[in-house]
């Protein structure tokens, strides 16, 4: 009840990734290494393409077109090379996407806001989540690649109450302060 994968991973977002067994957490955490530099001076590692850079996607338009609807990680993976993301924090505040990907071979980090959950308005747990995520990234010398959809920052009594406007400035701030190149993909609404 106190320090579980249910508190952990869903609750708090102390957890970034859960595994099944011991070999699944072996496995996980090798997983995540390959995306990252051995410290913080050296670049992540780069992996050849797995597919031409140029492809022309049908279905990325059919996803902008629904973007409400559609999963973010749909997305994500269209762009992805080979249509991989390692995702973090999947448990934990779901109206926003956090993992890495690979484009041309370099890891970059993914910020997006999953439109299929509370319409990926962005709350205190996904302000704080992005912003955890993109000061990481910043400290790897990892790019960041934001996909937005929302209709901004949730407006509630209990929100406002818990420290929305302090959470929200330090997602902008860590934007803001964030030295690595930064793109943003608009693919829904974008308040």
């Amino acid at each position: 009840e106190v320090g579980g994968t249910d508190v952990c991973a869903v609750k708090t977002g102390t957890v970034s990734l859960v595994g099944e067994n011991e070999a699944d957490c072996f496995i996980k955490v090798k997983e995540l290494i390959d995306y990252l530099p051995s410290n913080n001076i050296e670049a992540a590692p780069f992996y050849g393409e797995c597919e031409e850079i140029n492809n022309v996607s049908s279905q990325l338009a059919e996803f902008v077109e629904s973007a409400d609807t559609v999963d973010v990680k749909s997305i994500i993976k269209e762009i992805a090379d080979c249509g991989e993301l390692f995702e973090l924090y999947s448990n934990y505040s779901q109206n926003i996407v956090t993992g890495f990907i690979r484009l041309n071979g370099s890891t970059v980090g993914v910020v997006a806001n999953q439109g299929k959950v509370n319409s990926g308005i962005i709350d205190i747990k996904a302000a704080k989540k992005a912003s955890a995520f993109v000061s990481f990234c910043d400290s790897f010398n990892i790019s960041v690649l934001t996909i937005t959809n929302t209709a901004g920052f949730e407006a509630s009594t209990e929100e406002e109450l818990n420290g929305m406007l302090k959470n929200a400035a330090g997602l902008l701030y860590s934007f803001a302060q964030a030295t690595v190149p930064k793109v943003n993909l608009i693919v829904g609404k974008a308040y």
